[in-house]
């Protein structure tokens, strides 16, 4: 049945699928493109005619000229621009920006004669399609308050939002585009079928390419909100097939400390399901600004002040990944070895499990607890104090050595091998287990497990009525 709540992934806003406007298929870039007969003419012309029927009928082609949306203008106007791209319509033709595109809302009495009849749903009952006065089916769903994109079936499943926060000089850049090039591969590792269902990770790639010879990809500027990244799961349980969806963002720590952009950039910090944050080492031991960037723990903090209007259990119990970059250099330091890759488990018949392999990852973690413990006490602190359902990982998002060559005139870095990422996936697969969309093979080490007195404090009654109890088990020799 129609009505699924969706959550829009820009704005926030929540509606029923079936409140969804849509972009039309059918546009006219250009006035005299609007002409029934294809002569050219302008509305000045066909009034002329005298001919009422031409005249509304190019009163009508009229409202499907390209033009600028207010709705959207005004969402991406704290970014500066907007980030979403051209795209050709179904039949090749007319690549006009998809925000210039006539929007209407075939919900309302006013835009029911650019409809040809009913709007359309999918077999789960989720208003996915329409077709304009033309007979041209459009699939392009937008939020009825932004106008932005809602992509493939966004609305259909379950889904969560998972922020990757980037320190300055941690690589998020580069994470964020071997995340999105491998993310097929490393879902299938775990049992799940993953499908892109927007041009976000494409286009991240495309735009942020990691290739070796070539310059490393600078990441965007820190006010630009770059377009989220949609990718649909399967997993198939037993006879049923569990589909999820997940929606990566792309935030700079600076858009966190600053209180201006922290207005802007906060809501996508807030409605996080889950959050990566990405750590340069070479930061540790700096307070709140280090050579002019973000500090680790002023991040932390201002996600952490972000859910202050929650309850403090919504921030506490966060899955928040930290993840540490320069993994290579720092695997040689805390284990004396080249730093392994993630190994998924596998069945007899050599099927990879939909598991956290924590019999694995524990190693590493305990050596990647003591490091941070003996190189960053303001960071564990932080952690203790203000989350509780956090853990360490180690990663390498080139996993090739660089080496500078000159550019023009100019020196820049640039792998010296093929790129090859190491225990990029590991967070994410611990943040699907979080969500319950994969199991463990082991209990997973936490980084601060709970010390004996505070064990012993938890088992105390807490009651005036549970102390009562308790003593007088006591006085009858009763064992407590």
């Amino acid at each position: 049945m129609p009505g699924k709540r969706i959550v829009c992934p820009y704005c926030f806003a929540k509606f029923n699928d079936e409140e969804v406007h849509f972009r039309m298929e059918t546009v006219f870039e250009k006035e005299e493109d609007c002409d029934p007969d294809g002569l050219g003419r302008f509305l000045i012309d066909i009034e002329e005619t005298g001919n009422r029927a031409l005249l509304e009928e190019f009163k009508v082609r009229y409202r499907f000229l390209a033009k600028r949306d207010e709705r959207y203008e005004k969402f991406w106007s704290v970014f500066g621009a907007t980030t979403e791209r051209a795209s050709l319509s179904k039949d090749g033709r007319n690549a006009v920006a998809p925000y210039l595109r006539p929007v209407f809302d075939p919900g309302s009495k006013e835009h029911l004669r650019f409809f040809r009849g009913n709007a359309k749903e999918n077999e789960d009952g989720l208003v996915v399609t329409v077709s304009d006065c033309f007979g041209k089916k459009t699939d392009r769903r937008v939020c009825p308050r932004c106008h932005n994109p809602l992509p493939g079936t966004y609305g259909k499943n379950q889904t969560k939002f998972i922020s990757v926060i980037g320190i300055t000089g941690a690589g998020k850049t580069v994470y964020l585009s071997q995340l999105c090039k491998h993310f097929k591969a490393f879902t299938a590792n775990v049992g799940i079928t993953s499908i892109p269902t927007s041009k976000g990770a494409m286009e991240f790639i495309l735009s942020h390419p990691v290739e070796m010879g070539e310059r490393l990809p600078e990441g965007s500027p820190p006010e630009t909100l770059t377009q989220p990244i949609f990718y649909d799961l399967n997993l198939k349980k037993g006879d049923q097939i569990i589909k999820n969806t997940v929606v990566f963002y792309d935030i700079a720590g600076e858009n966190c400390v600053d209180s201006e952009k922290m207005k802007h950039f906060g809501p996508f910090v807030e409605q996080s399901d889950g959050i990566m944050l990405l750590i340069d080492p070479v930061q540790f031991g700096s307070s709140d600004v280090y050579d002019g960037t973000a500090a680790p723990t002023a991040v932390l903090e201002a996600i952490y002040n972000r859910f202050a209007n929650k309850k403090q259990d919504d921030v506490r119990n966060l899955p928040l990944a930290v993840c540490i970059s320069k993994g290579d250099m720092i695997a040689k330091q805390i284990t004396g070895s080249n730093m392994e890759e993630v190994q998924c488990v596998q069945d007899e018949q050599k099927h990879f499990l939909p598991v956290f392999n924590a019999m694995l990852y524990n190693g590493l973690q305990g050596m990647l607890k003591e490091f941070v413990d003996d190189n960053e006490a303001e960071l564990r602190m932080h952690l203790i104090n203000l989350f509780d359902n956090y853990n360490y990982f180690l990663f390498s998002a080139i996993g090739a050595p660089t080496e500078k060559i000159d550019a023009g005139g100019e020196e820049i870095d640039v792998p010296a091998a093929p790129p090859i990422p190491k225990r990029i996936q590991e967070p994410l697969f611990w943040i699907f287990h979080k969500f319950g969309y994969i199991g463990k093979n082991a209990e997973i080490n936490s980084p601060e497990p709970p010390c004996a007195a505070c064990a012993e404090q938890e088992r105390q009654p807490k009651t005036l009525l549970e102390r009562m109890s308790m003593m007088f088990k006591k006085e009858k020799g009763a064992k407590p």
